[in-house]
């Protein structure tokens, strides 16, 4: 396993990042993002009142808004990716041969592109810590972390789930990025969901994991989350994950299965 990671971690830092030119736009890149967000606070949003009555600095708000899903969701589109790639390169079939399943396979690929993912979000704070002011603690990043690593099995679950639609029908990468953009955005990644209409922030809370993880990782960063509210969000989102990657995998199953069936090629459109 960890030489196919190794593999993989290579090949994926070979495509993207051919040059030091590249690494250097990346940094100037989630630079100028921040940079956008901090004036945008300061000149429209000073601070929001979410938690308890406390005072958020916007500029935390939405970095936390765009570092908390950014690694978990990116696992909904990974797989698809792969599949992609792997078909573009025509080498699907041969992921088909291999001893171990597909979807070990494909995600497997995953991971040494998650790595830099990862990277870029450790970047994304560190610029926010050294170049502007952020209210975030160590110890609550540690909290944190389990969560997130909860999470990533959720969202493999839903891109397991998206890959399966995506077998049978040949097409819907680009609806799988709007359901995404759009769950993060319900989600509360740039506004608080409290105003959203008719409650339904209440009711996205336990209806989407994108809202419980980025609600319950908000609520840690800012240190209004007691011990008895991070046991029941953690055991929601094992919940999640354990029946969302357990459908997942199922669907994937009965896809792949359906594929082998028909004898055509995968072809692959978005």
């Amino acid at each position: 396993m960890f030489n196919q990671i190794k593999i993989n971690l290579l090949k994926e830092f070979r495509y993207y990042y051919q040059s030091p030119l590249i690494l250097f736009s990346i940094l100037i890149n989630e630079l100028m993002i921040l940079l956008v967000f901090w004036y945008t606070a300061k000149a429209f949003v000073p601070n929001l009142e979410i938690f308890s009555g406390k005072a958020i600095d916007y500029f935390t708000f939405i970095v936390v808004g765009e570092t908390a899903l950014r690694i978990p969701a990116f696992f909904v589109t990974v797989i698809s990716r792969n599949m992609k790639n792997a078909t573009l390169e025509g080498a699907f079939d041969n992921h088909l041969l291999l001893p171990c399943s597909p979807q070990y396979s494909f995600m497997i690929g995953g991971i040494g592109a998650s790595i830099f993912e990862i990277l870029k979000v450790i970047l994304v704070l560190v610029l926010a810590w050294c170049f502007f002011t952020i209210d975030i603690t160590f110890y609550s990043l540690v909290l944190a972390a389990p969560l997130q690593i909860m999470a990533i099995f959720i969202f493999i679950g839903l891109g397991l789930m998206s890959v399966s639609a995506l077998l049978v029908l040949k097409r819907g990468e680009a609806w799988i990025m709007k359901i995404v953009s759009i769950a993060t955005i319900l989600a509360g990644a740039y506004f608080p969901t409290t105003v959203l209409p008719y409650g339904l922030d209440s009711h996205l809370y336990y209806a989407s994991p994108f809202n419980l993880l980025l609600e319950s990782t908000r609520k840690i960063l800012s240190q209004e989350m007691s011990p008895h509210n991070y046991l029941v969000s953690s055991v929601i989102l094992l919940a999640w994950a354990i029946s969302l990657f357990t459908l997942g995998y199922f669907l994937f199953s009965k896809a792949l299965h359906m594929h082998k069936k028909s004898a055509q090629p995968f072809l692959y459109s978005s």
